[in-house]
């Protein structure tokens, strides 16, 4: 992650790069699942959230290049039917349970926007991510159970995403945004620990509002 800090800072750092500059807080709710296969093939979505504090270098062609730190909150659902081991010939039960994974992620992004005080915009980029927590919780007959699986998953993780955004501008220095991003993971997050030999793979729509201050260049 800290490759792709530094090479981020360098480009807009460097003297070809320069307008005004736009730093606030954003954040959002979502709605998380996996790309799986085997016993992962078919799973429910769950909802999640993404808070933190982004940057962007706009210039005056419109080019737009953006850089956030997040925590973000993902995850997924998974039902399937079970029978005790103790009594194989008893009726089978149902057995539910819920992945919650917690990251701190480093969205990089490029984009375009259209419009002067009420604007559009397109952005692609990637997401570079450090799993911190990472926990399921089982429901089966009346019981109710929790893992911890933070030392099993993979514990890095990088998506690719689209994003379409609205931004207007409340005055000279204050911009209020809204977007809607869809991302996907390149990365299994299956280890030699847990399912090995299946593929999970994050994926997920964000729904972000925003509050942005404009720093204009001199």
């Amino acid at each position: 992650m800290r490759k792709y800090l530094f090479w981020f800072t360098l480009i807009i750092n460097s003297p070809i790069f320069g307008q005004n500059h736009n730093i606030g807080l954003i954040g959002g709710p979502s709605v998380n699942n996996i790309n799986g296969n085997g016993r992962f093939e078919s799973t429910k979505s769950i909802p999640g959230y993404q808070v933190g504090i982004t940057y962007q270098l706009v210039q005056k062609n419109n080019w737009i290049y953006g850089i956030q730190i997040q925590f973000a909150k993902r995850g997924f659902i998974e039902n399937y039917t079970s029978k005790l081991l103790e009594q194989p010939d008893t009726s089978s039960f149902l057995v539910t349970n819920r992945y919650s994974f917690g990251y701190v992620s480093i969205p990089l992004s490029v984009g375009y926007s259209i419009g002067k005080s009420n604007s559009w915009s397109i952005h692609l980029g990637a997401i570079p991510s450090i799993l911190i927590d990472a926990n399921t919780k089982s429901e089966f007959l009346k019981y109710k159970q929790n893992q911890n699986l933070t030392s099993k998953v993979n514990r890095h993780d990088l998506a690719g995403y689209i994003e379409f955004d609205w931004t207007k501008s409340l005055n000279e220095q204050w911009l209020i945004h809204s977007g809607l991003r869809y991302q996907k993971s390149i990365i299994n997050l299956t280890s030699d620990s847990f399912w090995p030999s299946n593929k999970i793979k994050h994926l997920g729509y964000c729904l972000q509002f925003g509050l942005r201050y404009r720093l204009e260049k001199k």
